[in-house]
C-alpha cells in the first residue's frame, strides 16, 4: 500500500505563518529597546545625579511596562487574526513609543555629557524623538478605541479622526524640527527637575529663529502648549466612539465592549489615585502611585486581547460585580477607618491639648 503523501501548506497557511513570524519579530524588536532604554536610562542618572541604585527604573523607566504589554497582545493578535488591525496597531503603538525613548535617552547621554560640540548624530536622534513618543500615544488612546473592535470606523462620519490625527503629528514632527533650542529635562530622584542639555539647533532656518525672537512672552512655547492641549481633546473625541459604540452593541459585541469599557474605567482610576496621592502624601505615596497606574495602563491591552480573540468573553459580567462588591467593601472600611482616625485625633487633642 502506497503511503499518502503529507499535503503541503497552501499559500493561504504560509502566508498567515510569515505573519505570525513578522508579529513576534516585532515584538521581540520592543522587547530589545526596552533593555536598550533601561540601559540608557542608568547610564543617564549614574552620569548627573551619581549612585542612584534602582530609583533610575522607578522613575524613568517602568512607564515601558504597559507598553511591553501592548507588544505581547499585538503579537498575539496580529499572529492569529492577522486581517484585525488593533494587533498591528498595538505594536505600532509599543514600538513608537520605545523608538522615541530610546533616541532621547540617547540623546541625553551623548548631548549632556559632551564636553566639546554636541555629537550631530545625538542631535539628529532628538529630533523625532517626541514625535514618536506622541505618535504611540495617538494610535494607542486614539486609533485603536474608535476602530474597536472590529477594526473600522464606527461610520463614515468617523474618517476626519484618522486624518486629523495625522495631521497633528506631521504639525508635532515640524516644530521639533523647526525649535531653535534642542533641551531636556528629567526628574531627579528627588523630585526635582533638571536641565540635562539645553543647545541650540543647527537646522532651525533663521526665518523661524526671528520668528521666536520677535513673538513676545515665548510666543512659540504657547503654541506649542496649545497643540500638546490637542491631544487629550483626541482622546475624548475617541472616547465619545466608544460611548456610541457601546450604546449601539448587542450579544457578543456587547460583551466585548465591556471588556473595554472597565479596562478604561480601570486606567482612569489609576491616573486620578495617582493624582490623589500625590497631592495627599506627596513623594512618600510615589512609588505606589506609579505602581497603580502602570497595573492600569496594563489592564488595557489585556481587555482588548481577551475582547478581540474573545477567551472567556462572558467572564466580564462576573468581574464587574464582582468588583464593583469588593470596591463598595473597601470603601466602607477605608470611611470608616478614616473616621475612626479623626475621631481618636480630635479626642486625644481635647484631652492633652496638643495639635
Amino acid at each position: 500500500m502506497t503511503p499518502q503523501a503529507t499535503p503541503r501548506p497552501g499559500p493561504d497557511a504560509a502566508k498567515v505563518n510569515g505573519q505570525a513570524v513578522l508579529a513576534w519579530g516585532l515584538a521581540s524588536l520592543f522587547a530589545a529597546l526596552l533593555a536598550i532604554i533601561l540601559w540608557l536610562d542608568r547610564e543617564v542618572f549614574a552620569a548627573f545625579f551619581g549612585d542612584v541604585g534602582l530609583s533610575w527604573a522607578g522613575l524613568h523607566g517602568v512607564w515601558l511596562g504597559p507598553f511591553l504589554v501592548f507588544s505581547v497582545v499585538g503579537a498575539l493578535i496580529a499572529s492569529r487574526r492577522p486581517r484585525q488591525p488593533l494587533g498591528w496597531l498595538l505594536l505600532v503603538a509599543a514600538l513608537a513609543s520605545a523608538t522615541g525613548e530610546a533616541l532621547r535617552m540617547y540623546a541625553a547621554l551623548e548631548i549632556g555629557t559632551a564636553t566639546a560640540d554636541p555629537p550631530t548624530l545625538a542631535m539628529l536622534a532628538k529630533i523625532p524623538a517626541e514625535p514618536l513618543t506622541v505618535g504611540g500615544l495617538v494610535v494607542g488612546l486614539v486609533l485603536i478605541p474608535v476602530l474597536f473592535p472590529t477594526g473600522t470606523l464606527p461610520s463614515r462620519r468617523w474618517r476626519f479622526l484618522p486624518w486629523a490625527a495625522g495631521g497633528f503629528l506631521a504639525t508635532f514632527l515640524v516644530g521639533s524640527v523647526l525649535d531653535p533650542q534642542l533641551r531636556y529635562e528629567l526628574t531627579s530622584p528627588g523630585g526635582i527637575r533638571t536641565t540635562i542639555y539645553e543647545v541650540a539647533n543647527p537646522w532651525s532656518p533663521d526665518w523661524f529663529q526671528r520668528l521666536d525672537a520677535q513673538l513676545p512672552g515665548e510666543g512659540l512655547a504657547l503654541i506649542g502648549d496649545a497643540l500638546a492641549l490637542l491631544l487629550p481633546a483626541f482622546i475624548l473625541v475617541a472616547g465619545i466612539a466608544v460611548t456610541l459604540r457601546f450604546r449601539g452593541s448587542t450579544g457578543p459585541r456587547r460583551q466585548q465592549m465591556k471588556w473595554f469599557v472597565s479596562a478604561a474605567a480601570v486606567v482612569v482610576l489609576a491616573a486620578i489615585s495617582q493624582v490623589v496621592l500625590a497631592a495627599v502624601a506627596g513623594p512618600v505615596a510615589s512609588p505606589l502611585a506609579r505602581v497603580l497606574l502602570v497595573a492600569g495602563l496594563s489592564a488595557y491591552p489585556i481587555a482588548i486581547g481577551i475582547a478581540v480573540l474573545r477567551y472567556r468573553l462572558y467572564e466580564i459580567d462576573r468581574i464587574i460585580s464582582r468588583t464593583v462588591s469588593y470596591g463598595l467593601v473597601i470603601a466602607i472600611l477605608g470611611g470608616v477607618y478614616a473616621g475612626a482616625v479623626i475621631s481618636l485625633g480630635a479626642a486625644v487633642s481635647a484631652i492633652t491639648g496638643a495639635e
